[in-house]
């Protein structure tokens, strides 16, 4: 009977984490071995492993690029280093360029000329050059640091430093990046360009039509997009910004498709995917599914609230928060239908399952149960002992260091304190942060309804025994009404009003006691996040445990497991390059519920609606639309204008503005969303309900042809008229 146990819990093991199949992965785009090509050729593709990557000869990965380090994927599109990638990804950018008299998040922008486009400051664009296998070396360093008395907490820093010393002066930059926990270690090599310049965008309303309402849902009909142009010096060297810089020469660029896609086409997505966890246990899933998203998902729901109250007042106070507000709102419905997407796949469910089976694994062997011990059981524990820690240390992250300033003004305004008894004119500097930080660009009565909204949920929801004496005494004083803290602090606090801040630092040397006292500063200090960070460490210790080390084990035991099994498992997202494949697909989302692959015109027509900003649009486009105005871009046989469609792929954030390219790796759109059912895709993906959406390529040709007239971007990209 044990043995037929033991069999079974192996066959479960099997099922789980076997079932990753290349139906889903994000592969990395350097190992591309004849087992997955032999499941992508079965899926249509058309050109060879070698024409996605080879170092030496062209390949489409050198047509891919990573955007500020991989916050978003973009592709290159032309032999004059055009770049293009997704509205939302350059959203920051046209909003710190707009103004309400020249606002390019309304109006959109057009370059017409290579002299108006505009550069943009701290805008990097890396492409990968070449990835090297550095195990062997790492861990000879790795063991030296240690016999030396080192241990390095920042591994993969460590090493870049080390190696960059020994490879001495290169024209690239590196990076260590870490798999499996150690268990492999790549060299990453990348070609960074700093000179980048907008080119072409359109208005928030085409960009994002449907906004919040349609995120992550389907269908939708935006037209996410925008068109940067890399620079170089002379030489086609990166260089930081110079009038003098030329158009990237780019030979490696993809040839943009004006052919469309069908459903059950071949879709291929490279790009830089952020994180995954689809290996995580079932005890730090739970910890996301009962804490982290709910807090998430709840509190930022209210800051939202708030922005919204105000930024329907007046166009000027929607585009001072239009950023923030987008900032924070993608997440919270993530974390939302994320949970949902977990429990309705029972997730933590399957991940007790692996665990069961690869603590039986583990178990059936007396050396590894000597190097990984009750992996499953003591995670488990660990979880149970923190779990009401865990739940209130993301109340106190999401209200009073994300929600808010609070614990940028404790850390700050302590070292400015000290600074000023000190006698040190390092002061200056940070006087100098916290009025950009706490007062640009900020309105008094929104920051106020801010702070009260977060300070209140706190103040409900955290439990007093994990409160410090500051906290509890606060609202001792005030009778618990967190309103009246808020209201005395922000009238009070040098902080809060430009004028008394401006006063105050006008002196040669202000008194430090005067921060000290300050009734914001004063508030800040019930900030203890550290201290329950402390206290959890604390109840782990006394148990034995040491979460860190069984997370690192746990990621080990399942490569280990993997490789005795010669299964072919991609690791975890870590925005590195990845391809994913399959097909464009309509969905089932629920029982009797249809959804087509594709959305066309017909969708802007049915939603557009003038009296709600998310569906009103700009009505010199919205004329296109009504009156069918679609050129060649448009279908032939309905005459409607195909818009966004969906396809299988696996995908994530840092993806956004990844190039879909279809069997013959031509450029057919740009991946910009999930959809609501494949939420829970950074810890499980189902091939049944996983879909990406995408930009159709010919619904951003449409708007540079028959909207903006970028007749001069069509040329350059192939596509005259």
């Amino acid at each position: 009977m044990k043995k037929k146990v033991i069999l079974f819990i192996f066959s479960a093991f099997f099922l789980f984490f076997g079932s990753l199949r290349a139906d889903e992965g994000m592969w990395l785009v350097n190992k591309i071995n004849s087992r997955i090509y032999k499941l992508m050729k079965a899926k249509g593709i058309k050109v060879s492993a070698k024409d996605i990557y080879d170092e030496k000869t062209p390949s489409l990965y050198k047509a891919v690029v990573a955007i500020n380090g991989g916050m978003c994927s973009g592709s290159v599109v032309s032999d004059g280093g055009l770049m293009i990638t997704n509205h939302h990804c350059a959203y920051d950018d046209v909003h710190n360029l707009s103004t309400p008299q020249n606002n390019y998040l309304e109006n959109g922008f057009w370059a017409f000329k290579n002299e108006d486009e505009i550069p943009i400051k701290g805008k990097t664009v890396s492409f990968l050059v070449k990835v090297v296998n550095i195990t062997d070396e790492a861990n000879s360093i790795l063991d030296s640091l240690k016999k030396a008395g080192h241990h390095p907490f920042m591994v993969s820093r460590t090493l870049e430093k080390i190696i960059s010393e020994k490879l001495g002066d290169i024209p690239y930059e590196i990076s260590v990046e870490s798999f499996w926990s150690g268990k492999r270690y790549d060299l990453y090599f990348y070609k960074v360009y700093r000179d980048i310049r907008l080119v072409a965008v359109p208005p928030v309303s085409v960009a994002a039509f449907g906004g919040e309402y349609d995120n992550w849902g389907w269908p939708q009909q935006k037209c996410d997009f925008a068109m940067y142009r890399i620079y170089a010096d002379k030489n086609g060297n990166p260089a930081d910004y110079n009038r003098d810089n030329v158009p990237l020469v780019s030979p490696d660029h993809l040839n943009v498709s004006d052919r469309g896609v069908s459903e059950g086409d071949f879709t291929m997505v490279i790009g830089y995917p952020g994180r995954t966890h689809r290996y995580i246990s079932a005890p730090r899933l739970m910890d996301a599914y009962y804490n982290t998203n709910p807090a998430a998902s709840t509190i930022r729901r209210i800051k939202l609230g708030v922005y919204e109250k105000f930024m329907k007042q007046s166009p000027e106070m929607r585009l001072k928060y239009q950023d923030a507000y987008f900032g924070i709102e993608n997440y919270c419905d993530y974390a939302k239908w994320s949970n949902k997407c977990i429990k309705r796949y029972d997730v933590i469910g399957e991940k007790e399952n692996e665990d069961a089976a690869l603590q039986a694994w583990i178990n059936a062997d007396s050396a590894r149960l000597k190097k990984y011990g009750d992996i499953a059981g003591l995670m488990k524990k660990g979880y149970e002992l923190t779990a009401d820690i865990e739940k209130n240390y993301s109340i106190m992250q999401e209200t009073l260091l994300r929600g808010c300033d609070l614990f940028v003004l404790k850390s700050r305004s302590r070292i400015l304190a000290s600074q000023l008894r000190s006698g040190s004119k390092a002061w200056k500097g940070n006087e100098k942060f916290l009025r950009e930080r706490l007062l640009e660009g900020k309105d008094y009565e929104v920051d106020k309804e801010i702070y009260a909204s977060m300070f209140s949920y706190c103040s409900e929801h955290f439990d007093r025994k994990y409160m410090n004496g500051v906290y509890r005494k606060l609202l001792a004083e005030y009778d618990g009404d967190s309103r009246a803290i808020i209201d005395h602090a922000y009238s009070n606090s040098i902080f809060t009003d430009s004028v008394r801040f401006d006063k105050f630092f006008s002196s040669d040397n202000p008194d430090y006691n005067v921060i000290l006292n300050d009734p914001m500063v004063r508030l800040s200090r019930v900030v203890n996040i550290m201290k329950l960070k402390r206290r959890m460490n604390a109840v782990l210790s006394a148990a034995g445990i040491d979460m860190g080390k069984l997370v690192s084990l746990h990621r080990q035991a399942v490569y280990e497991y993997m490789k005795d099994n010669n299964m072919q498992i991609y690791p975890d997202a870590n925005s590195t390059m990845r391809v994913t494949f399959g097909r464009v697909t309509s969905i089932n989302p629920a029982d009797g519920i249809y959804y087509g692959w594709q959305s066309t015109s017909d969708g802007i027509k049915e939603k557009y609606d003038r009296s709600v900003y998310e569906y009103n649009m700009k009505p010199d486009v919205y004329s296109l639309v009504k009156n069918a105005d679609f050129g060649r871009w448009g279908l032939k046989k309905s005459g409607k204008l195909p818009v966004d469609f969906l396809s299988d792929n696996d995908i994530t954030g840092g993806n956004s503005g990844s190039p879909v390219l279809d069997a013959r790796g031509r450029l057919v759109g740009l991946a910009f969303d999930g959809n609501r059912e494949s939420m829970a895709g950074d810890y499980y993906f189902s091939k049944r309900y996983c879909r990406c959406v995408n930009v159709d390529i010919r619904n951003v040709l449409w708007i540079l042809d028959k909207y903006a007239h970028e007749d001069r971007l069509l040329t350059e990209m192939g596509l005259e008229k």
